[in-house]
């Protein structure tokens, strides 16, 4: 589920980029002069993916805060496929964006795997 909403999001922001150029221009001031609406934006993904991911059957015995710093690790590691002025950046660059989203997308799930069962260890 994770990996979906991330490609769901991925393709909401590349959509903006070429449908709704206005409101990408918009994302884009925000996200360059550090407008608090661009930062209450990565806030509620983060608490977004807090949910989704405690919800999970293999999460729910982590910690709350745990989970937290998770989901953040998440938003910050696909940060390059969210934000604004990067995916606009790597929509010019890209020959395969969909095969480096789903290239990056495994990564950021193998080692969110690798962290849950380390904490599980530990436990």
């Amino acid at each position: 589920m994770l990996a979906n909403v991330l490609t769901r999001l991925n393709h909401r922001a590349r959509a903006r980029v070429v449908s709704q150029p206005n409101e990408h221009a918009l994302w884009v001031a925000a996200a360059r002069e550090d407008w608090q609406g661009h930062h209450a934006y990565f806030q509620s993904l983060t608490t977004g993916f807090a949910a989704l991911m405690g919800r999970d059957a293999d999460m729910r015995h982590l910690p709350d805060p745990l989970v937290a710093t998770m989901a953040k690790g998440v938003i910050t590691a696909m940060l390059a496929y969210l934000h604004p002025v990067l995916v606009e950046q790597r929509m010019n660059s890209e020959m395969d964006a969909d095969a480096d989203l789903a290239a990056h997308i495994g990564f950021v799930l193998k080692a969110l795997n690798s962290s849950r069962q380390s904490e599980t260890r530990t436990r």
